[in-house]
């Protein structure tokens, strides 16, 4: 088994939507390790009037989380990103802040909402790059106004400098058919960078790594998967660019 990064996940708990106690913390890092998960990159929300917890909070309970994958005595390291939803605010705070950045480096991830059209986002990613950061697009299947405009956009997007994430549940078809769908031919087109669980807790929205591995593994090969499990991700964690 291949030793893999989840980029994208909400397990430092009590700061977001995301794990809220700690069996919760426990039992999602045991999943991650056991799907073949070895780097947790923990992205907490960052949303203007809904999510804003304090850089010491983040530290704090990031700093649990880390304590509890010493005590379950298994072989991972944690690392803090942000998942921060787009604002007019975004490139200054990105600039002045290291705490809305990936492991505080240049790549940041930033979610978008369906009220967002396809200028909007081309124009945050224009500035984004021209600000020096490396912007990865979260969950970009979930945009309306993205998968609208299809796979031409993306391209776009990436000849701008954009990176395309997609959730593990969206590909392996637990939101849907038609997600599924476009996840599929994103991926066939060699489009996608990285994957990641998205997870938040152990019902409804858990991390299933291992799973969408093993299916992106048969549909482009191994070397495919590895890339965008491994290779891609450590450029996050070491701040590199690829």
């Amino acid at each position: 088994m291949p030793e893999m990064i989840d980029m994208h996940c909400h397990i430092i708990p009590g700061v977001d939507d995301g794990a809220r106690t700690k069996k919760d913390v426990r039992e999602l890092l045991l999943m991650e390790y056991k799907s073949g998960v070895r780097h947790i990159v923990m992205t907490p929300h960052y949303r203007k009037g809904m999510f804003e917890p304090t850089e010491q909070l983040v530290k704090k309970r990031a700093d649990y989380v880390r304590r509890e994958i010493e005590t379950l005595g298994i072989d991972m390291n944690g690392h803090v990103g942000c998942e921060y939803h787009a604002n007019s605010e975004m490139v200054k705070e990105f600039t002045e802040n290291k705490r809305f950045r990936m492991n505080g480096g240049k790549f940041v991830l930033v979610e978008f909402s369906s009220r967002h059209n396809f200028v909007q986002i081309r124009n945050w990613i224009y500035e984004l790059v021209k600000a020096g950061f490396r912007p990865i697009i979260a969950h970009v299947e979930r945009y309306h106004s993205v998968v609208k405009n299809g796979l031409d956009f993306i391209d776009e997007l990436r000849d701008m400098g954009a990176y395309i994430q997609m959730n593990a549940d969206s590909i392996i078809g637990e939101d849907g058919f038609m997600i599924k769908r476009f996840c599929k031919k994103v991926i066939k087109e060699e489009m996608l960078d990285f994957v990641g669980s998205d997870g938040h807790d152990l019902a409804r929205r858990t991390p299933h790594i291992g799973k969408c591995y093993d299916k992106i593994e048969k549909m482009m090969g191994t070397d495919y998967a590895d890339m965008i499990f491994i290779s891609n991700p450590e450029c996050i964690i070491n701040n590199e660019r690829f």
